[in-house]
């Protein structure tokens, strides 16, 4: 995962737990669902989002010391995607 506790997933950015900072992640992608798994657990889903380069956010996923700070500046993550058929 990112240091923002984002994962990019299709040009979009969906939380994941900030507990998971800089593991590795894989996710399912549907038409409408985002579900990202850790250790075989799902740990975050979202709904599938088609805007670009923006953020999707869990209040949940977010630690206690950033609930009123803004994030903006995405970094890289090691997630893997795992496409579904449709």
């Amino acid at each position: 995962m990112g240091l923002d506790y984002h994962a990019e997933i299709e040009k979009h950015y969906y939380s994941v737990p900030h507990q998971l900072l800089r593991e590795k992640a894989w996710a399912r992608i549907t038409a409408r669902t985002i579900e990202i798994f850790h250790c075989g657990k799902r740990v975050a889903a979202h709904v599938r989002s088609s805007s670009n380069r923006k953020h999707t956010s869990a209040t949940s996923s977010k630690p206690s010391s950033l609930t009123n700070a803004s994030i903006t500046s995405p970094m890289p993550d090691t997630l893997q995607s795992i496409h579904e058929p449709l």
